[in-house]
């Protein structure tokens, strides 16, 4: 529930400074999620989780999808706050 609402948040923020939400959710559709899934790391695999769950329904497509990537790839799923 806290990752949610840090994504929901985080898309918030980064909204209000956009030109449009349909633009953030495209940006972050072509660039943050290709760019978390060649990362492969918890940290990414949480982020995308998390962008599936919150983001615009391609958004949500794409993150999920790559998301589902990581995890055939046995990256391994980050628990608890970072360290």
């Amino acid at each position: 529930m806290d990752a949610e609402l840090w994504g929901s948040d985080l898309i918030g923020a980064l909204a209000s400074s956009a030109t449009g939400l349909s633009s953030l959710m495209d940006t972050l559709t072509k660039s943050l999620v290709p760019a978390a899934e060649t990362a492969a790391t918890p940290a990414a695999l949480a982020l995308l989780r998390v962008l599936g769950a919150v983001g615009s329904p391609a958004l949500r497509t794409a993150a999920g999808q790559a998301a589902a990537r990581l995890g055939a790839q046995d990256v391994p799923i980050r628990r608890g706050p970072p360290r």
